[in-house]
């Protein structure tokens, strides 16, 4: 008997008007808008954003305290728009798909 995944529906974590954590959620999507917001992010250490199902990163050409094990933690197990964009929610997701779905995932 195959298990059937679980269906809830988390809410996303707050953000500020403007803020756009996934460029989907503009309400105007333009080239300009978006280098906006992605400027905006990488200016507050925010190199992570999702379009949809996809993560961008934008290259902050320093060291930023991102990776280590208290980041690891904060997304594991976490749903991918519970937290800030991060590559760890996208792996996070593609893992609980792969392990409830058993389908193949691709980065």
């Amino acid at each position: 008997v195959k298990k059937e995944a679980k269906r809830d529906q988390p809410t996303m974590y707050s953000f500020k008007e403007g803020e756009y954590p996934d460029l989907i959620l503009m309400k105007e999507i333009t080239e300009q808008e978006m280098f906006n917001v992605l400027t905006k992010r990488l200016s507050e250490g925010k190199i992570y954003t999702y379009i949809g199902d996809v993560v961008i990163s934008v290259n902050p050409y320093k060291m930023l305290p991102i990776y280590g094990k208290q980041v690891i933690d904060k997304y594991n197990g976490q749903r991918k728009h519970l937290n800030e964009p991060h590559v760890y929610a996208l792996a996070e997701d593609m893992y609980r798909n792969l392990r409830d779905y058993r389908k193949n995932q691709c980065v």
